[in-house]
């Protein structure tokens, strides 16, 4: 291998024309780029170069012979497509100290296992068990995998991705009785040969079960729609519906969701609904009978919501929905006052609604899984938010700033990876700050006392903050987390605080003074920026040690006069 092997812009890698079996990528790369390594047929082994951080769409794409896969402590983005028809890969091998990745018997899964994030297709099993710890097999975990001919799904799955099974040679498949929603294409093009959904699934997105083989499905009564091809398998099958017929009128068929000459046998429940499964659905059914109205103004592309171009003040988004997209774009996006997300959702993506000002209410589904950043940026009318049981990762600036009037953030308290205390949204073991509630009117705030982070933009903007006490356990402030606070005037900070991230305190016009703990490795220069009042910076350590951080200086205003706590 030669750099001249490599097309190399802004330390992507764009395109591969080397021959390499073993191939160890240059140390510079920062990521590699959509079909970066397409067909590249030589590749045995790939090892990924400490520093790299993303691997885009299709980057392996076809990579017939490639069999093993090294994962570095910095990688943190891989797109679902990095490695669709890669079929020989019989291991991924991760770096103890990656905080996103781990490797289970070759196959890739998130940190805390709760997402198959891709099998080793080249495992010559023929049956798995997806295990118990998993939540999520995200899409195209298990594509076009040619040795497996069962699987059965762990107990606790509730999400089954975007063509997760698609093109694979799969003949039986027993699904988790938690799982709500099958997306698009999950089991499009496989061998399966009878359907069975689960009693909790009430939605059975785009070509689900395209052209599978099955002869018989077994629907629950607990479904309400059946998206465009979700059951237009290859034979003229047998359907067997475990409700009455007054339920089975109430599913939403979208064209060519069935086989048209399809047999439909009402079975009827064996057990009475409890009075919780009653109201969930007729919850969810009222969301599919509104969302029905407004169908034709909604534009939705593989499960994925990208435009509303209808007028209504307010939404219901219907099941064929399963996330909520980073372009989505809305006509009336300043008169939308209230969003009623169907339990087929569980990811609202990257900035999805920032910018929604007139936005006051959001009915965030029970299966919502993830929360993107800045997804809920700017919406300055929101009133309050509700975190399900079911959230696995809230981005650390989901809220982000400008939310005015947000007064109410609530996490269930059942809820695994976080909790809620006096509107202010912790990591479970209570050691990051992740949001808070910036319309409350307190004027000082106390954080629980295991608090380590501040992660950015927490704070920013709370207009009627004049005090805030960090616990001696904080080490880390992030961008913005106090920025704009226009009426703050006393800071006590943590005596081991560490890092000053960029903007932490700017345009804190009113604060006058701040003491720097000698525990200091880390102030960005513009911390204070803009903290025009600001005329005494006390540093609690000496002279000297000031002096060997020479980079601390920059961060000081002009106007503040710096003294120091300790002679020596």
């Amino acid at each position: 291998m030669t750099i001249n092997d490599f097309e190399i812009v802004n330390d992507e890698i764009k395109k591969y024309y080397g021959t390499d079996k073993v191939l160890e990528l240059p140390k510079s790369i920062k990521s590699i780029g959509v079909e970066a390594f397409k067909n590249c047929f030589d590749i045995e082994k790939i090892i990924l170069n400490e520093g790299i951080k993303k691997i885009d769409k299709q980057a392996f794409v076809n990579c017939a012979n490639l069999k093993s896969v090294n994962i570095p402590n910095s990688l943190t983005d891989i797109d679902p497509t990095a490695f669709m028809y890669a079929n020989n890969i019989i291991e991924f091998i991760v770096s103890d100290d990656n905080q996103y990745y781990k490797a289970i018997k070759g196959s890739l899964y998130s940190k805390d296992e709760s997402v198959l994030l891709f099998y080793a297709n080249g495992l010559t099993k023929t049956s798995f068990t997806v295990p118990n710890s998993v939540y999520y097999i995200r899409d195209y975990a298990f594509f076009a995998n040619k040795t497996l001919k069962k699987v059965i799904i762990g107990s606790n799955t509730k999400w089954i991705g975007n063509y997760a099974f698609c093109e694979s040679k799969l003949e039986s498949v027993k699904l988790s009785k938690w799982l709500s929603t099958i997306c698009t294409g999950s089991f499009q093009f496989t061998n399966l040969k009878k359907i069975e959904i689960p009693c909790n699934v009430t939605s059975i997105c785009e070509n689900a079960f395209l052209q599978c083989p099955a002869k018989k499905i077994f629907l629950p009564s607990t479904l309400l729609s059946v998206a465009t091809g979700g059951l237009m398998v290859s034979e003229v099958p047998t359907i067997f519906f475990s409700g009455d017929k007054e339920n089975w009128d109430l599913i939403t068929l979208y064209d060519n969701a069935i086989v048209p000459n399809a047999s439909v046998k009402i079975i009827g429940r064996k057990n009475k609904w409890s009075e919780k499964e009653l109201k969930i659905y007729q919850q969810e059914n009222n969301i599919e009978t509104n969302a029905k109205k407004q169908l034709k103004d909604f534009v939705i592309e593989e499960g994925i919501l990208k435009e509303y171009r209808g007028s209504e003040t307010t939404i219901y988004l219907p099941h064929t929905i399963t996330k909520i997209s980073s372009e989505f774009k809305c006509k009336n996006k300043d008169e939308l006052k209230k969003i009623v997300c169907s339990n087929s959702i569980y990811e609202i993506e990257r900035n999805a609604l920032r910018g929604y000002q007139g936005l006051e209410n959001i009915v965030l589904p029970e299966n919502l899984l993830i929360i993107g950043p800045y997804a809920l940026t700017d919406c300055q009318s929101l009133r309050g938010i509700s975190i399900n049981e079911s959230i696995k990762y809230i981005a650390e600036s989901f809220t982000g700033y400008r939310c005015y009037r947000l007064n109410s953030l609530v996490v269930d308290p059942r809820n695994h990876r976080y909790l809620s205390k006096n509107d202010i949204i912790y990591t479970k073991d209570g050691k990051k700050v992740i949001a808070y509630a910036t319309g409350k009117n307190a004027k000082e705030i106390k954080l629980i006392s295991k608090v380590v982070r501040i992660c950015p933009y927490v704070f920013k903007n709370v207009e009627c903050l004049e005090a805030i006490v960090l616990p001696n356990s904080v080490e880390s402030i992030g961008v913005a987390a106090f920025s704009e606070c226009k009426k703050l005037r006393y800071v006590k900070l943590s005596k081991k605080l560490r890092i000053i991230e960029p903007y932490a305190f700017s345009s804190c016009y009113n604060l006058e003074k701040i003491e720097l703990p000698s525990s200091l490795e880390y102030i960005d220069a513009k911390a204070f920026d803009v903290c025009t009042k600001l005329t005494s910076v006390v540093y609690l350590g000496s002279k000297e040690e000031w002096q060997s951080h020479p980079e601390f200086t920059d961060a000081i205003p002009q106007q503040a006069i710096l003294t120091f706590k300790k002679n020596k």
